[in-house]
């Protein structure tokens, strides 16, 4: 009975874990959004929870941990709950058979474009090599949406993956850690989201063993040396670790929050 119990008792001990991170999750939210309709982030995470049961990361951890942690990168960024659910469903529809009309249909319109939007991103990485230079890459991802937290989900999704790189091959590794440096990091600065930009930094360096003088964001080594005029930094003042607006908030929380799409009511009922 004993060795036949023990993978029965680890995977009650996981859902258990997995549970009260999903209840962390929606205390953040109440805090930070009361308004906004925490049942639906309750039923993004059942869905989410059905869809990747059999899946597993590298780490061995069940796949659910993923959209679980990007999720709290976004609570803790006081997004909304429609972007919060989104990340929870992000790799619903390119993993699983399930289509984006199902998700439009049981999470609303707004939660649907953001994970199609997240998909699409996410299928740049089946470009060609010739295809996958970094000002190409920057240029289609950012054509590619039409809603700012569709990248900012994207932001989290790879920061978690940075946050967990130990658990792939060497090569990859390197491939993502070069990626990060020269594609997103430097998205992470032009939306002023100067913390997550510091990490994935951070991360990337150490895996790639690079100088930390080399860092993508810098504009004085894009521009000889030099700050352009109008730059982030110049009109800017650092707070807290944090570049901030003249106006008192981050850019990208200025932008995201004051944005028609993200003050209109988002959840769906």
């Amino acid at each position: 009975m004993a060795p036949s119990g023990k993978p029965l008792l680890r995977f009650d001990r996981t859902a258990r874990s997995l549970e009260a991170r999903f209840t962390e999750l929606t205390e953040k939210l109440r805090q930070n959004r009361p308004a906004d309709d925490v049942e639906l982030l309750r039923r993004a995470y059942d869905f989410a929870a059905e869809q990747h049961r059999s899946q597993k990361r590298e780490s061995g951890e069940p796949y659910l941990s993923h959209p679980l942690e990007v999720a709290h990168v976004l609570a803790d960024m006081k997004l909304d709950v429609a972007t919060v659910a989104a990340a929870l469903l992000h790799d619903v529809v390119e993993d699983t058979q399930i289509p984006l009309s199902r998700i439009a249909e049981l999470f609303g319109p707004v939660t649907s474009r953001l994970v199609e939007g997240v998909t699409k991103i996410s299928r740049l990485d089946l470009l060609a090599p010739e295809a996958r230079q970094a000002e190409s890459l920057r240029k289609m991802l950012l054509a590619m949406v039409n809603d700012v937290r569709v990248v900012v989900i994207k932001l989290a999704d790879r920061l978690h993956n940075m946050r967990t790189l130990e658990f792939l091959a060497p090569e990859k590794q390197q491939r993502i850690a070069r990626e990060t440096i020269d594609v997103y990091a430097p998205i992470a600065h032009r939306l002023g989201m100067g913390l997550i930009r510091g990490e994935l930094e951070d991360l990337a360096f150490r895996t790639c063993r690079l100088p930390r003088i080399a860092k993508s964001g810098d504009l004085t080594q894009q521009s000889g040396g030099k700050v352009p005029p109008g730059s982030a930094k110049r009109n800017s003042r650092k707070t807290g670790g944090q570049w901030r607006p003249r106006g008192g908030r981050r850019a990208s929380e200025a932008a995201l929050l004051d944005s028609p799409e993200n003050s209109a009511p988002t959840a769906h009922a």
